[in-house]
């Protein structure tokens, strides 16, 4: 199975490299699941700004993945202030107090 849009999968329609590099969001079909390839998230903040406020995450002993900081997290779905991203706004800042707090 080649990597395609999870969007209208009948279609078969498989992302382009021009538009991967764009600020869109891709919801993709991979041999090992479902990858978002977000662009731009919240009010424009693109790789290179979200970047410097990432984290490493330890997923295990050989796989470390750049993740973004949870005060950014919670400022981009602020930002987009979406009823999906607005329901986990307690949670998310509940986590933040919780870490605060150690």
């Amino acid at each position: 199975m080649l990597t395609r849009h999870r969007i209208q999968p009948d279609l078969r329609l498989r992302p382009t490299p021009v538009a991967l590099a764009g600020p869109g969001h891709h919801l993709l079909l991979t041999i090992y699941g479902p990858l978002d390839v977000l662009g731009e998230i919240g009010a424009g903040h693109g790789y290179g700004e979200l970047f410097e406020v990432s984290e490493i995450a330890i997923i295990d002993k050989s796989l470390t993945v750049d993740v973004l900081s949870l005060e950014w997290l919670i400022r981009t779905k602020e930002e987009v202030g979406a009823p999906k991203d607005l329901a986990v706004l307690d949670v998310l800042r509940g986590i933040l107090r919780g870490r605060s707090s150690s």
